[in-house]
Formats: C-alpha cells, sequence, structure tokens
C-alpha cells in the first residue's frame, strides 16, 4: 500500500524547500510506503487555473521520483507508481498525450 501526502505551500504557510521534495516513510509490519510530497510556495505560485491538473500530476511524478526508499525497502519500488500516474492523466479532461 502506498499513502500519498500532497503539501502545496500557500501566502501563509511554506513547509517545503524549494521546489518539489519529498519523504518517505516504510512500515515492514504493515507492508506500506508513506510518502509526503511538499511543493515550495515559489513553485506553486507559477502555475494559474487552467494548468493545475497538469501542475498537480507533474508534481506527484517528480516527488516519486525523488523518493527515496530506506534499504529496509527491500526491493520495492515505486515506478510503477510513477508509469500509473503518467498513463492516467492522459486520461483527464483537456490531456491528449501531452508529456
Amino acid at each position: 500500500m502506498i499513502d500519498v501526502e500532497l503539501w502545496i505551500s500557500g501566502s501563509v504557510t511554506d513547509h517545503c524547500a524549494a521546489g518539489v521534495s519529498s519523504t518517505t516513510k516504510f512500515s515492514a509490519r504493515k507492508r506500506s510506503v508513506s510518502i509526503a510530497i511538499c511543493i515550495a510556495v515559489e513553485e506553486a505560485s507559477r502555475i494559474d487555473d487552467d494548468s493545475v491538473a497538469s501542475s498537480i500530476e507533474r508534481w506527484l511524478v517528480r516527488g516519486f521520483e525523488s523518493a527515496a526508499l530506506p534499504r529496509s525497502a527491500g526491493n520495492i519500488s515505486l515506478s510503477g507508481a510513477v508509469d500509473a500516474l503518467s498513463r492516467a492523466s492522459l486520461d483527464w479532461p483537456g490531456r491528449s498525450g501531452e508529456p
């Protein structure tokens, strides 16, 4: 199981380092991974209303790609989640195969 949190900084709160960052936790007992993806305020403020969905998709992909799993996670890979996010985004309204 993968739990995902997406934190988007705003004008009042900025909990994130510059750009897009992620932290991961692995629970061997539950066989689950938790990923917190954090979007810095300067990154979030660059999008307009028309690009919200595609920006969120890119942030999720970047967060998964930058996630470092601990050695205790063994051979668990997040590449399948990245592939699934990329494929699913092609089905969103207004998206027609754009990267």
